[in-house]
């Protein structure tokens, strides 16, 4: 049962590319296809909670206990960058091109959306939200 809940936890993306790499002979083709699968734990996050006798316990946690910080946030954008940098050549803005499955947790949702955020950054006004 704890690993159960310990891989819900768990975000994963597939990134199903498909490449045309153009031969020497104009009209063959090589199509390659690469699947790759990201599987990453929730960005940094606040503490579930405090203990009696926390010395920070009036802290101010901006997003809540248990949510992610200002620094997860930051980082799950940067991976999303990073990808983006990598798969520069294959990805496009194809929705079919991408599956991202979250646990329903609140910090894993916005660290999936986050991730896919920095992957997808928005290029055109009309895409803005």
């Amino acid at each position: 049962m704890q690993l159960l809940y310990f891989c819900t936890k768990f975000v994963c993306i597939l990134l199903c590319i498909t490449t045309s790499l153009t031969s020497a002979a104009p009209q063959k083709a090589d199509v390659r296809k690469e699947l790759v699968v990201v599987v990453f734990r929730h960005g940094a996050r606040a503490p579930l909670g405090t203990f009696p006798r926390d010395p920070n316990k009036n802290h101010h946690w901006q997003y809540g206990f248990g949510q992610l910080t200002k620094q997860g946030r930051l980082a799950m954008h940067q991976i999303g960058e990073y990808l983006r940098k990598r798969y520069r050549t294959s990805l496009s803005f194809d929705p079919r091109e991408v599956w991202a499955r979250s646990s329903p947790e609140p910090r894993c949702f916005d660290s999936v959306a986050l991730l896919l955020y920095g992957m997808y950054p928005i290029k055109e006004e009309y895409q803005r939200w």
